[in-house]
């Protein structure tokens, strides 16, 4: 779904805020007490300017059969 809603440049997400209210949010939809939802998702067009998202090479997100935190460290913005 989220990846459909990408493609023709629609907004989407997956949201669990609503179980809050769980209860109360489910009779609103019309849901039956056996059968709660679980998550929203709520669709819509981006206002703005929006483009692809900036993405570092798997490189330094990946490891094997180690994590090493000095790669991630290095590469992390100072605040």
């Amino acid at each position: 779904m989220l990846l459909a809603c990408r493609a023709v440049g629609l907004g989407a997400s997956f949201t669990t805020l609503h179980r809050a209210f769980g209860e109360e949010c489910d009779r609103m939809l019309g849901l039956p007490p056996e059968i709660p939802s679980a998550v929203l998702i709520p669709i819509g067009w981006p206002l703005g300017k929006h483009g692809v998202p900036p993405r570092e090479p798997v490189d330094g997100k990946l490891f094997w059969n180690a994590f090493d935190g000095r790669a991630v460290a290095a590469k992390r913005p100072i605040r």
